[in-house]
């Protein structure tokens, strides 16, 4: 049978997941319509990548993709950062 000894239990390590990220609503004026437009920033901060969806249209804007120019001291309420020519607010 087994033995439920705590020698016997695999040891756990702490390490980050793959999957966590960082999610926030940000827009983006549009100076062509003269409208906010509004949209989901997912970042990853286990290799610096970001992805932007489109929430209006529901549809992927930007795929995930290492974007080395923000870190996640760059996110926080009130700021602004440029992503590929695009100020996000």
């Amino acid at each position: 049978m087994f033995d439920f000894q705590k020698d016997n239990f695999p040891r756990q390590v702490a390490a980050t997941s793959v999957d966590d990220s960082l999610a926030f609503i940000a827009e983006w004026f549009d100076k062509m319509a003269a409208v906010n437009k509004p949209f989901r920033i997912i970042f990853y901060p286990v290799d610096n990548s970001i992805e932007i969806i489109d929430l209006k249209s529901r549809k992927l804007f930007l795929k995930r993709i290492q974007y080395p120019g923000l870190t996640q001291q760059d996110l926080f309420v009130g700021n602004t950062f440029d992503v590929y020519g695009r100020r996000f607010k």
